[in-house]
């Protein structure tokens, strides 16, 4: 596999565990409330526990965050992924290391524009604009979770996670066992189903403006 795949492919697990988990706000006018086309949600399959994950979601989604992560995955090299949140910006960065060699991506939902940046090893940044991500309003997680859930929570408790107080939550996807965290400020904690798993490693709730500069 050459060195493009390989960081496509390690690259493709840790964005689609971010996807699922952080809950990504969406242009000037999305955050804090659902997309215009999108279709009211119905959480009654999430259960009564699910439901104080799917409040604390919605607190967290306004909030003002730096939060890294570590998502890992079975033959697949770990990636580490950053996400500032400042309503209404957004900056969203993954680094992904194959072979010795490392490659990042940086995606900016701002609130005038939206722009991926990507940057190969010693190469510079180069950045272009792009349409908002299909499906990221500030529901994106709770939808995804409705649509694959195969029942109700199973059960919750509190976990530390990164120094913060967290609500975990098991509900049944795809023959296995999903576990969802929060934490009490809304922030997501972490995610894992089967042996993929993304989970906070550091977390600050002061997020500077010169973050939202994109690279080039």
């Amino acid at each position: 596999m050459n060195r493009g795949a390989r960081l496509g492919a390690a690259g493709a697990v840790a964005t689609g565990l971010l996807v699922a988990v952080t809950v990504v706000a969406g242009r000037e006018g999305h955050v804090g409330r659902r997309p215009p086309d999108a279709a009211p949600l119905d959480l009654t399959v999430l259960g009564a526990q699910g439901a104080e994950l799917a409040d604390l979601l919605a607190k967290g989604r306004l909030q003002t965050f730096h939060a890294t992560y570590r998502a890992a995955s079975p033959d697949q090299p770990e990636a580490t992924i950053e996400l500032w949140r400042k309503p209404p910006n957004q900056r969203q960065d993954l680094v992904v290391s194959a072979s010795g060699q490392v490659g990042r991506t940086a995606s900016f939902v701002l609130r005038r524009a939206s722009l991926s940046c990507v940057q190969e090893g010693p190469a510079p940044w180069t950045c272009q604009k792009v349409a908002a991500p299909p499906g990221a309003g500030p529901d994106a997680f709770l939808r995804l979770l409705v649509g694959e859930v195969s029942g109700p929570a199973l059960d919750a408790r509190d976990e530390t996670i990164a120094g913060a107080s967290a609500r975990c939550f098991r509900f049944p996807l795809q023959a296995a066992i999903a576990d969802v965290c929060a934490t009490r400020s809304g922030v997501p904690a972490r995610i894992s189903h089967g042996s993929s798993s993304i989970e906070l490693t550091e977390l600050t709730m002061s997020v500077p403006d010169r973050v939202f500069t994109p690279p080039a």
